[in-house]
């Protein structure tokens, strides 16, 4: 366990070396961590240290399980409750207008029901819960374009977002 944990920590190789680099680049940037620079070196060294052999030797749960209480960490419950109102109605707003818009354009192009079903769990719960969902409804064969519709989607969100919010502090947002 000691071998894998020193594997982890050292990387895979050049795509390690690279997102190394990213980061330095980086640190140019202003320190307060909330530049879209250094969020997008750190999305890379993390999907860099995905190809270590450790990261691979780890159970298939591990990864969902840090997820799941990392991002349930990240939460101030006082504040949500306190501001609860707003927040919940844009969420909602955003998640059911998305799923509206999917569905309507799954409609218009005739795209089979399973399919809809298993990239709307990939694109609003997240790749991990495909494998759930594709099991559920018994449409195992849509696994693997469920995963890559997800991380495509996460690979265009991140700079979309990013364009989206220069664009709104370029309007003086």
């Amino acid at each position: 366990m000691e071998e894998n944990a020193r594997r982890f920590r050292t990387g895979g190789g050049d795509c390690w070396y690279f997102a190394r680099a990213l980061h330095a680049r980086s640190r140019g940037f202003p320190d307060d961590g909330d530049h879209p620079v250094y969020h997008e070196s750190r999305a890379r060294r993390i999907l860099c240290a995905t190809h270590s052999r450790a990261a691979h030797d780890l159970p298939d749960e591990y990864f969902l399980y840090v997820f799941a209480v990392a991002v349930g960490a990240m939460g101030n419950i006082v504040q949500i409750f306190n501001s609860a109102g707003m927040y919940f109605v844009y969420v909602a707003l955003v998640l059911f207008g998305s799923f509206l818009l999917h569905a309507a354009l799954c409609a218009l192009f005739n795209i089979d029901v399973d399919t809809m079903l298993i990239v709307s769990v990939s694109a609003i719960c997240s790749p991990p819960f495909v494998g759930v969902a594709a099991v559920s409804i018994k449409a195992r064969k849509l696994i693997l374009p469920g995963i890559t519709t997800g991380i495509i989607g996460y690979a265009a969100g991140n700079y979309l977002g990013i364009a989206l919010a220069e664009a709104l502090k370029a309007l003086g947002g």
